[in-house]
């Protein structure tokens, strides 16, 4: 099969204002508002107040890039924080990684506002020299700036480019990267070169509690390698310690959805959801069919990796139920 692009990003936030207020640093705007019935949220994310809309943003300059989908969470008792999350060997999303072409800039921009940001990780490799920073935005949502001397195609190429890319790519722990890997590859996924590097700065911006920890990476991508691109992450020594978020392998069964602060799922736009099911179902958890919503089927899906997504798509009469 072809694989289908990552449209969007479910971001869960305690406070939609706030953090649609943070990603606007990053030139986000917002251009809709997108409402849930009360059914429909408590399938796709176990929370069944819906009495405020999501809030969709989206790079101004690239209209075809994947949209950001800030989703409330209403009566979650976390505290908001500023201060990094200590997610040590977690499985799971660990930031949304956008390019800039002035970190130094950037990063006083978004200190000034009162954001934690890390220090500087540096990788090098011949000619290339990329630099990033970790920044906790609100309801603990990551975000890494890159600026680097080799990066793929974004809005950054324009002539008038602006400072900030469109959504680069989500970077996800999961505790088996082999397995992981051929799964989305298996599913028409276009894998880049596998890395592994040992550098102390990246652990450092990480605030693992090793320094350094060995990291093997793996960027994914649509056959156009469009932005936004998925980037399998594992820490080499810890992959069997990354409560809590670890999901237990086995075959595909009922899934019931349960909304995360920070990066919660990617949605993928397919041509036919029965048919993206039945390829998805052969490996992964597989939740409830919403129907309806934007005039589309939804369903929300979870890798034996921890990986969450959700399918969006025309649904035709054969398949799910009604929700």
């Amino acid at each position: 099969m072809t694989s289908a692009p990552i449209a969007e990003v479910i971001i869960g936030s305690m406070d939609c204002a706030e953090t649609s207020s943070f990603l606007q640093l990053f030139g986000f705007a917002q251009i809709s508002e997108v409402s849930f019935t009360k059914s429909q949220s408590k399938v796709l994310f176990g929370v069944a107040d819906v009495s405020q809309p999501a809030r969709r943003l989206a790079a101004p300059l690239s209209p075809r890039s994947a949209t950001l989908c800030v989703v409330p969470i209403i009566g979650n008792s976390l505290a908001q924080s500023r201060e990094f999350s200590q997610q040590g060997w977690a499985h799971g999303p660990r930031a949304l990684d956008i390019y800039t072409t002035d970190l130094d800039s950037a990063v006083a921009e978004v200190a000034a506002a009162g954001f934690a940001v890390s220090s500087e990780g540096v990788l090098a490799a011949g000619p290339m020299r990329m630099r990033q920073v970790l920044i906790q935005g609100p309801s603990q949502l990551p975000v890494v700036l890159v600026e680097t001397t080799h990066r793929r195609s974004s809005v950054c190429d324009l002539v008038e480019a602006p400072r900030f890319s469109e959504p680069h790519s989500v970077v996800w722990v999961v505790p088996e990267h082999h397995e992981e890997l051929q799964r989305w590859v298996g599913l028409g996924w276009t894998a880049g070169n596998t890395i592994g590097f040992t550098d102390a700065s990246i652990a450092e911006e990480l605030s693992l509690p090793e320094v350094p920890t060995p990291i093997t990476m793996t960027m994914l991508s649509d056959p156009l390698v469009a932005p936004i691109r998925l980037e399998l992450m594992t820490f080499d020594n810890h992959s069997d310690l990354g409560e809590p978020g670890a999901v237990v392998k086995g075959s595909a069964a009922p899934l019931t959805g349960h909304l995360s602060t920070g990066i919660d799922s990617l949605v993928l736009e397919v041509d036919s959801l029965p048919s993206a099911v039945a390829q998805w179902a052969e490996s992964c958890h597989i939740g409830t069919v919403v129907h309806g919503l934007d005039g589309l089927g939804w369903v929300r899906i979870e890798t034996p990796g921890g990986v969450r997504v959700l399918l969006r798509g025309p649904v035709s009469a054969v398949g799910a139920s009604t929700t």
